[in-house]
């Protein structure tokens, strides 16, 4: 009969099945934070008085903390361990959204965004530690599966949810609303989380999703940072998460509003179509990877070039678009903007050792963040010198120029993917 511990008495009132479930609604926020300011982009705007390039900084800090935090999240999640930092990270989360529901000046503002990508930022990492402790290993691609499911919910309830919330409730309880549902979740994630099984904590973790230790790390940067495929997985990355997010994640909302006329609702129920996209696109583009091309490199070939085309279109005929029209663009967007970047997570797995992976997929998962800093202020930049001085609504030329950079994303993603080479070996 195996030993009764306080640790394993204490872990007895939780479950794989409820911590799977909390891990799930914790990873549901990181989409949900991450576009949500494109549905209250224009209420936020008219009540604090900024202009699109100052909107643009507000969104894209949630980004830079985020981006900033992937290594250093790895790190406590082998140091600390999960189940201490991630409720508390998730708390800080809280915290930060409801800085932004109280805020009375722009800086505040911005500081409670910076503070939910802080917060955010340790979630996919933590949840994929617990899972490779709690589930069977060929149970991890099933519960992989599941969180990118979660992910497309919580896209979609930052778009038509969120806009009959705010159009309810005011956008500003609409994040507080919000905030309390993240520190209750932390709450319960304190309760019923544990690292493994056994109850044991610290350091005690090694898996597949992080490097043992800080020396580590240190010591496979240079070896990933000076390899040629490494740089084009990176560029890649850096080009679709921009795609995916750029655009859609901030100003999608603005532009169905502006150019096409529709309310704050209708505009919301039309972004929808974002998080089936993210749903739809991780299944099926992992299957069509595997079973149709043999190849991840040719899908985000592919995948570059439809989106290239995608901004295009918008760029030329984003005015005449008929409705029906607008809900393939933002569904066909995300699909092949986003859906596709997990796969250079599965090429990375190709060309690093198992403890060279972690970092390298650390690295992944950092720098796309930053396209994304840039682009969203560089779009409202854009769209502010195409636009009457002073105003906030952005004629459809505007947002035809604003698509320009992403077109160009699209041409260098491509470019890059190109000179990646496939195999099982590193360089």
């Amino acid at each position: 009969m195996p030993e009764i511990t306080p640790e394993t008495s204490r872990v007895r009132r939780s479950s794989p099945w409820i911590i799977l479930g909390l891990l799930a609604l914790a990873y549901m926020f990181i989409p949900f934070h991450r576009s949500c300011l494109s549905i209250l982009a224009l209420d936020i705007m008219a009540d604090t008085g900024m202009d699109a390039v100052a909107f643009g900084g507000l969104s894209s800090a949630f980004f830079l903390t985020f981006g900033l935090m992937q290594l250093p999240a790895g790190i406590l999640n082998d140091t600390l361990g999960p189940r201490k930092i991630l409720p508390l990270f998730m708390g800080l989360a809280g915290l930060g959204a409801l800085t932004m529901g109280l805020a009375d000046n722009t800086t505040l503002l911005t500081m409670g965004r910076a503070l939910v990508g802080f917060g955010i930022s340790v979630i996919y990492l933590s949840n994929v530690k617990i899972v490779a402790n709690w589930f069977p290993a060929d149970k991890f691609a099933a519960v992989n599966g599941l969180f990118v499911s979660t992910g497309g919910l919580g896209m979609i309830l930052a778009s038509g949810p969120l806009a009959y919330a705010s159009q309810w409730a005011g956008w500003r309880a609409t994040f507080i609303g919000v905030a309390v549902a993240c520190i209750a979740l932390a709450l319960f994630m304190r309760v019923y989380v544990y690292d493994r099984p056994d109850g044991r904590e610290h350091g005690t973790l090694r898996t597949q999703t992080g490097s043992s230790s800080f020396r580590a790390v240190l010591a496979h940067m240079p070896v990933i940072l000076k390899g040629r495929n490494f740089w084009a997985l990176c560029v890649w990355s850096f080009c679709h998460f921009t795609l995916g997010s750029g655009f859609g994640g901030l100003w999608g909302g603005a532009y169905l509003v502006h150019v096409h006329g529709l309310d704050q609702a209708a505009a919301g129920n039309v972004l929808n179509m974002m998080g089936l996209g993210l749903f739809a696109g991780a299944g099926l583009l992992g299957w069509l990877a595997g079973s149709v091309f043999h190849s991840c490199k040719r899908l985000m070939l592919i995948c570059s070039i439809l989106s290239t085309a995608a901004f295009t279109i918008l760029a030329l005929f984003g005015d005449s678009l008929p409705l029906w029209g607008l809900y393939v663009w933002f569904f066909s967007m995300i699909l092949i903007g986003l859906g596709p970047v997990s796969l250079a997570f599965a090429c990375a797995r190709q060309l690093y050792s198992a403890a060279m992976a972690s970092t390298a997929g650390g690295l992944l998962n950092t720098l796309p963040s930053f396209g994304v800093v840039i682009i969203q202020p560089l779009t409202g930049f854009i769209l502010k010198a195409f636009s009457e001085p002073g105003s906030q609504v952005f004629p459809s030329i505007a947002y035809s120029m604003a698509c320009i950079p992403f077109i160009l994303l699209g041409i260098i993603g491509g470019i890059a993917i190109v000179f990646f080479q496939e195999r099982s070996n590193a360089d």
